[in-house]
């Protein structure tokens, strides 16, 4: 058997959507008027032209380029090259330098396809193209399959494999070479997931994936290219199972405690919520002191678009002519105030830009671009139907929040590293998330743009470097949220190695992403990371029916109640007055209790559930969190001696 890999050779084609669109970009006029007029065009947009890599942003083109990098990373063993078949400039390299043009064989037809296809010389390009490889791979359209004049010249010793439409299958000829088709409908886009306009982009990176994991795929494909749709197929359908070695060993349900039918007066007594009996002053106390000085270390309260109260009465009790739907800072305590949060963190993922922008802060607020939310993907995608995200996409929807140039930050987007994620994934990503912020840096001149470290420790080392040497003064830590619990040790590490690099530039920013337990909190605001985030005052309040109680007596200083236990308008609870728990009571529900049930009802709103008392409780959380944060900052700023006698006591907690 020969040491070397068989050759392969894609063939694309170019896409509608592109990264420069000015008003005078080239047309088919254009291209047909000669090379010597599409010379003095591409002088009138000098400033626009670059490698047909980055011209094209379609979702089949960006699919394909991440395939591409990934068998780069490989071309020690691999030869890889992709070709693009361009209805204005026929068939180029991906780095020939382009203008923008409007073009495609799509809106032409059958005939005249042909006749403009055989002028850009597209079919003779194709035959002396494929013959230097072994291996071809066609990821082409009705239109574009017709531009290519099938079938070419090629021998026995070559493999094709087509991705086609069906009606194109149907007339795909032979070739002297082995052949595989695959059809691609509807049907198929909605069996594989993704959009039938970046489908065979999206089963290319699939295919590109499996060689860069095992290149010696390769000779089996070569030597039966079926084998490369059979591999597709076989990952359909094992993507989302798991091997029977790794699947759960099936427990018996538990039998889960149904709550009593709700009866006025009538409630379960003895467990425990409060039993000194206090009022509810004492129950919720607020900080004794404020303030004076706030610490370099501030928390950003997570909002996301879906965040809002129903309000059905106004201050007086008496009904609205309409409901509203009031955003959830209105009834976080200190909101409008120096008093209040020091800035708010949304994702791209979920902040819809058509409501109401964050309440502006002096320190300036933090926008995401979701990363959570796209993590299983091969590369930045909020909604499918708009395809993957661009440097230049991505800096429109951050304009559309309205993020404020200077001092609001915008996040570079970046790919979430799991550990389930193998080596050259984990690789694949870090690519992703440096050409992005290396391509954002010249597109956000006056934003303050941050980037976002993952992975390993020595990856975030590596890329926290990268990131300087690109001249990032913002810098994110990502993916720590559930080491925080597991792996303390190893969050503690990445976030001192970050801040080592204060010394070189005085002007770094630290924000750590997803951590912000009590214990945490005192910890990072002892480090002096300058913010960090977190979110579990919402899951908490949603999924484990958990109600905070500031109680600065204890040691983490924040309890938590599991409410599902307690029976609506209860008092074993005493109730809250905090902005959100005062409002959502004017409209009977009872945050103290998984969901409530207006008094005096019988029917209607069901104990276990309701969106209202659950979020209503979840902004109960952020004012209780609040306040103990306020209290730990401030010991923390009172006590002098505080910082040695925990690194002696504890690496990691600050007894309080």
């Amino acid at each position: 058997m020969s040491k070397k890999l068989p050759s392969l050779l894609v063939v694309s084609s170019c896409t509608g959507a592109k990264l420069h669109k000015p008003a005078q970009q080239i047309t088919l006029a254009d291209f047909q008027q000669g090379h010597g007029h599409v010379r003095e065009r591409e002088a009138e947009l000098k400033e626009f032209m670059t490698s047909a890599k980055r011209m094209y942003t379609g979702q089949q083109h960006m699919l394909v380029v991440q395939g591409m990098d990934l068998l780069n990373q490989r071309k020690s063993v691999v030869t890889s090259d992709l070709k693009i078949i361009s209805a204005g400039y026929g068939l180029i390299d991906d780095n020939t330098f382009i203008a923008p043009y409007e073009t495609t064989f799509n809106d032409l037809s059958s005939k005249e396809i042909t006749k403009w296809s055989r002028e850009l010389g597209i079919h003779a390009d194709l035959n002396e193209a494929v013959k230097d490889y072994d291996i071809v791979i066609f990821l082409l359209g009705e239109g574009y399959l017709k531009a290519a004049e099938l079938p070419l010249e090629s021998r026995p010793d070559q493999s094709f494999i087509f991705l086609a439409s069906g009606g194109s299958a149907k007339t795909l000829p032979q070739h002297a070479a082995k052949r595989a088709v695959m059809t691609l409908g509807n049907k198929d886009a909605k069996r594989f997931g993704y959009g039938l306009v970046g489908l065979k982009g999206f089963l290319f990176h699939q295919l590109a994936r499996m060689v860069a994991e095992n290149p010696e795929t390769l000779r089996d494909w070569h030597e039966e290219p079926q084998l490369a749709i059979d591999a597709l197929e076989e990952w359909q359908v094992n993507r989302h199972a798991l091997p029977l070695l790794e699947a759960p060993i099936p427990t018996p349900s538990p039998i889960l405690f149904v709550s009593p039918k709700y009866v006025e007066g009538i409630h379960r007594t003895g467990l425990g919520f409060n039993p000194g009996n206090l009022s509810a002053e004492e129950f919720y106390p607020h900080p004794h002191h404020t303030l004076s000085a706030k610490p370099r270390t501030r928390f950003t309260v997570v909002i996301n678009n879906r965040d809002k109260l129903k309000i059905t009465r106004d201050e007086q009790g008496r009904p609205l002519p309409a409901p509203r739907m009031d955003r959830i800072w209105k009834y976080i305590e200190g909101y409008g105030t120096p008093e209040g949060p020091r800035g708010y963190l949304t994702s791209l993922a979920y902040h819809n830009p058509g409501s109401d922008p964050l309440p502006e802060t002096e320190e300036g607020n933090i926008y995401d671009c979701g990363a959570w939310s796209y993590k299983a993907e091969p590369q930045p995608i909020l909604k499918k139907k708009d395809g993957p995200l661009t440097p230049e996409s991505t800096m429109r929807l951050f304009d559309a929040t309205g993020a404020r140039m200077g001092t609001d930050i915008i996040v570079s987007p970046d790919m979430l590293i799991m550990d389930t994620d193998s080596p050259e994934r984990q690789q694949e990503k870090i690519d992703v998330s440096l050409r992005f912020a290396r391509e954002m840096m010249p597109l956000a001149q006056g934003h303050r743009l941050m980037a976002v470290t993952h992975g390993r420790f020595e990856q975030r080392h590596m890329m926290m470097e990268r990131y300087l040497d690109m001249g990032y003064t913002h810098i994110a830590l990502g993916s720590l949220a559930i080491k925080s619990g597991r792996d303390p040790k190893f969050v503690h590490k990445c976030v001192e190695d970050a801040l080592k690099y204060r010394e070189q530039v005085p002007e770094l920013y630290i924000h750590v992403l997803g951590v912000s337990s009590i214990p945490w909190a005192a910890k990072l605001t002892q480090l002096d990371v300058d913010s960090f985030d977190g979110s579990s005052m919402y899951m908490k309040a949603f999924a484990g029916g958990e109600y905070m109680q500031y109680a600065p007596h204890t040691e983490n200083l924040i309890i938590k109640h599991r409410i599902i236990d307690n029976a609506p308008w209860s008092d074993e609870l005493p109730p809250c007055n905090c902005p959100a728990c005062e409002a959502m009571r004017k409209e009977d529900w009872d945050t103290r209790a998984q969901g409530g049930k207006p008094k005096g009802e019988e029917s209607g709103r069901p104990y276990n559930g309701g969106n209202e008392a659950n979020m209503g409780r979840a902004v109960h959380n952020i004012n209780m969190y609040l306040r103990a944060l306020t209290d730990i900052q401030l010991k923390l700023r009172s006590e002098k001696s505080l910082s040695e006698r925990v690194e002696a006591e504890s690496p990691l907690l600050i007894p309080l």
